[in-house]
């Protein structure tokens, strides 16, 4: 933003001033006998324009003005992307001495990092829709209690294996996977057998929760 508004100002100023210039010494031309009267503002303007244009203080502001925004979007989507000069650096550095073979790592990282951004455009979209309220599900799976929620969105930190305290139990969370709407994000976790309280145990209390079955 602050790059624009140089270049904004820039603009304004050279031109104006060499216009101003251009006029003057057009006029003083015109008096003295060494320019033809045929010279026209129109002329003069377009001079200006094309000095501003080729000026390195021109591309330089338009350099950062381009550079802010494409740095900003690669802090919001979490991605990196080089400058523009060791962009041009990578691209001559290939060209001479040619591009290296991808090893599995290489293919790895780039598999994981493209499903990473599916994944997360697939919980965007999910959870896009209405909100309602949590639902939950208490059932025994053998000798363990089990405590299923469905939500209509995301809940922040809640990554397996944090544990949870939901009502005076403690439970741990096995998964969180996708499911089907309007309730799209779904969570298992298993009750332990105690639990403390401590800064890394999620406080889970609906006021106004769907009890689906108790089993």
């Amino acid at each position: 933003m602050a790059a624009l508004a140089v270049l904004s100002n820039w603009y304004s100023y050279a031109m104006s001033t060499w216009v101003g210039r251009g006029v003057e010494t057009a006029l003083n031309g015109a008096l003295t006998g060494k320019s033809g009267p045929e010279l026209r503002p129109q002329d003069i303007g377009g001079v200006a324009l094309v000095v501003w244009a080729s000026h390195p203080l021109t591309w330089l502001s338009a350099y950062f003005g381009l550079e802010g925004p494409l740095r900003l979007g690669a802090a919001l989507t979490g991605t990196g992307c080089g400058t523009f000069p060791f962009f041009l650096l990578d691209k001559v550095f290939l060209l001479l001495f040619g591009r290296r073979e991808r090893s599995l790592l290489d293919e790895a990282a780039v598999g994981s990092g493209l499903q990473a951004t599916a994944a997360g455009i697939r919980e965007l979209i999910a959870g896009a829709g209405r909100a309602v309220s949590d639902e939950i599900c208490l059932k025994r799976d053998g000798g363990e209690e089990i405590l299923e929620i469905c939500a209509s969105r995301k809940k922040d930190g809640w990554d397996p294996p944090r544990p949870v305290r939901y009502q005076d139990s403690y439970y741990r969370l096995g998964s969180a996977s996708m499911a089907g709407r309007p309730r799209p994000f779904r969570y298992v976790l298993r009750r332990l057998p105690v639990g403390v309280p401590g800064r890394s145990v999620l406080l889970y209390s609906p006021l106004d929760a769907v009890i689906r079955e108790v089993r």
